[in-house]
């Protein structure tokens, strides 16, 4: 790319990969060259296979192992040394934070495509999780490493319980979970969707699902309590009630009538902070889908956080055996 005199940088990182995958046992390279127009990213991605002669020089600058056992997630993972040369136009900023978030867009950009276009779905996201990233220009040798802010969301405040288990308590959820074909509640699906949506960076699909998540544990309750105080039960009544006081004033009906005691896990001060942050969630969503209003990394990460923080008390309340393991 520079013999083009395109001044371009050179990143050097690693992606998580489960194996096996042939994105990743291949040794492939992608380049945008003829592709190449005015708007368009030049850039050359090489995804650094065992048994090129570059594979042990780049896994010691990167300090991974070939497996690793992942605290969190607990699988197996593998990390794959990953080569990205970009046009230098493309990066408004050489500060370190910056750097990297801009590199991270085209990463994630480049597993979407591969996901689109070989249906290789569930590709690890790459994620500013403190793994080694070097750079330099394309032109010189010597790689120089990038000293940047962690940008990982606390998923223990949401999964605690899980948090605070040994393997077994895992197996013994795992196997409630498995005894009950609808165990996996959708709102739950949508939360670890949205997280997922995080660490691709489709904040706008984040702040859908984690309010969509609020909406379907909140609604059907509110429902049956405002059933519950009238005398023959109108149903259309009922129904347009619910569906025109909106969701601020669900949330607070919910709060304060319906989910006080599985809300007790938290201080007063915490529930109040909790209810605020839900009402503001729901308007950024409003103005996501009714402006097109691109939510940022912030507002996202908080999304996740108050939407888990309540599925959580919603849990525990319910499975007490379980959550207190």
């Amino acid at each position: 790319m520079e013999s083009n005199n395109i001044p371009t940088y050179k990143f050097l990182t690693a992606l998580d990969a489960l194996q096996p995958h042939w994105l990743y046992n291949g040794g492939h390279t992608f380049s945008s060259d003829l592709y190449k127009t005015e708007d368009n990213i030049h850039n050359i991605i090489e995804v650094i296979k065992r048994g090129d002669e570059r594979y042990n020089e780049f896994a010691k600058m990167l300090e991974f192992m070939p497996k690793r056992k992942d605290a969190t997630t607990k699988y197996l993972q593998t990390r794959i040394p990953l080569v990205m040369e970009i046009e230098q136009k493309y990066f408004k900023s050489k500060e370190n934070n910056k750097l990297v978030k801009t590199l991270s867009v085209f990463i994630n950009h480049f597993l979407t495509c591969i996901e689109h276009v070989y249906l290789s779905i569930g590709l690890p996201r790459f994620i500013l999780d403190g793994r080694k990233i070097f750079w330099k220009p394309a032109n010189t040798d010597a790689w120089e490493g990038i000293s940047y802010d962690v940008s990982i969301i606390p998923l223990d405040q949401i999964f605690l319980e899980y948090s605070l288990m040994n393997d077994q308590g895992h197996t013994d959820v795992a196997c409630m979970l498995i005894a009950d074909i609808n165990s996996i509640k959708t709102n739950w699906r949508l939360l670890v969707d949205g997280i997922g949506y995080y660490y691709e960076q489709a904040y706008r699909e984040v702040c859908i699902n984690c309010c969509m998540a609020i909406e379907l544990e909140i609604s059907p309750q509110v429902h049956s309590w405002l059933k519950e105080q009238t005398v023959t039960e109108p149903k259309q009544a009922i129904q347009n009630a619910v569906r025109e006081m909106g969701n601020p004033l669900r949330f607070e009906i919910f709060f304060k009538k319906i989910a006080y005691d599985a809300l007790r896990i938290y201080t007063v001060k915490e529930t109040a902070s909790l209810l605020q942050k839900l009402k503001s969630l729901n308007s950024i969503r409003n103005k996501v889908v009714h402006d097109g209003y691109e939510p940022n990394e912030h507002e996202s990460s908080e999304a996740i956080l108050a939407t888990g923080r309540f599925l959580r008390a919603m849990w525990v309340y319910r499975k007490p055996l379980i959550s207190q393991r």
